[in-house]
């Protein structure tokens, strides 16, 4: 099994740092491969557990730490770095991750919408069971096929996050207008995933525990979701103010002033005090 596997994690944070130090040194600073990978370590020795484990941690990766991978691996094709039967693959296999770790973390009957009997179809592909087995959830397997499972899925994130490693290199050996237009491409595909509610809504709940915090106050209030929202919507009017809208293009205005990777919560917190100063920038890398 590969390097990047250790018991229980099925894909550690070696190779995504090396890829990140790649892209910052050869691309742009600004750009990263993902951001705050922590794959959960399972205890136990039992193969099931530690495949589900896996399945966790590598849907993480995908889902989670990396900007939208559809649109990563569409751009790399467009460009020639990567080629159809490579993207296919990095895309099946992640459509198999997403199946597998939605059946594990949810209640999913074939029974009840189209949509579970399309993940299910997925799943019983991927462990190659028939289809009659529909009415389990999670397959029913022999212990001693839990092994090779895990080797497969851990072997298929190597190649995926491979396959992209190695288009990248293609783009930076690239001429320089092929090698700029992925750099403005990926800042795209940055400033659109990080345009989401999720990310304003932490990191400014955070900013708001930390503002109290600063207060001393002896009793300090719970910072409710009704609160951040509250404070949202006084953001937004005031983004509107200035003539801006809290969209794709506000963050790709933000990604474009630092000198470091655009990591989601340095970028949201730098559109947020941006906003709240009247739209005057910070220092450059604040």
């Amino acid at each position: 099994m590969s390097d990047n596997y250790i018991d229980g994690v099925a894909f550690t944070t070696r190779k995504i740092e090396e890829i990140n130090i790649y892209m910052a040194s050869h691309l742009s600073p600004r750009l990263f491969f993902a951001a705050y990978y922590a794959p959960k370590a399972h205890q136990c020795s039992n193969d099931e557990g530690l495949f589900w484990c896996a399945v966790t941690n590598i849907y993480g990766l995908f889902f989670d730490c990396m900007p939208n991978i559809k649109k990563l691996l569409n751009m790399l094709n467009n460009k020639g770095s990567l080629n159809d039967q490579k993207m296919d693959y990095v895309e099946e296999y992640v459509k198999k991750i997403n199946a597998l770790r939605y059946v594990y973390c949810h209640n999913v009957n074939a029974d009840v919408f189209s949509k579970n009997r399309k993940i299910l179809t997925d799943v019983h592909d991927f462990f190659k069971m028939d289809q009659d087995e529909f009415f389990f959830s999670i397959p029913q397997l022999q212990s001693n096929k839990w092994g090779s499972y895990i080797r497969n899925i851990c072997s298929g994130v190597d190649e995926c996050v491979n396959y992209i490693y190695a288009a990248l290199q293609c783009a930076v050996a690239s001429d320089n207008m092929t090698k700029s237009l992925i750099i403005t491409n990926y800042e795209q595909i940055l400033a659109d995933w990080l345009n989401r509610d999720k990310f304003l809504f932490d990191v400014m709940r955070d900013e708001l525990i930390m503002s109290q915090n600063k207060l001393h106050l002896g009793r300090q209030r719970e910072i409710t979701n009704k609160i951040v929202n509250y404070e949202l919507k006084r953001l937004k009017e005031s983004a509107k103010k200035l003539g801006h809208s809290i969209d794709s293009d506000l963050y790709l205005k933000v990604i474009k002033e630092i000198d470091k990777p655009a990591l989601p919560y340095i970028i949201t917190k730098k559109l947020i005090d941006f906003i709240q100063r009247g739209g005057t920038e910070a220092e450059n890398g604040s």
